[in-house]
């Protein structure tokens, strides 16, 4: 199950971090 988490998580990550910089950009 680790080395599967490993592998999800950076592209988790990928995939959250551009839908929040559009939020952020946003609310400025």
């Amino acid at each position: 199950m680790s080395d599967i988490n490993a592998i999800r998580a950076p592209i988790l990550m990928l995939a959250i971090l551009p839908c929040v910089g559009d939020d952020i950009e946003v609310l400025r």
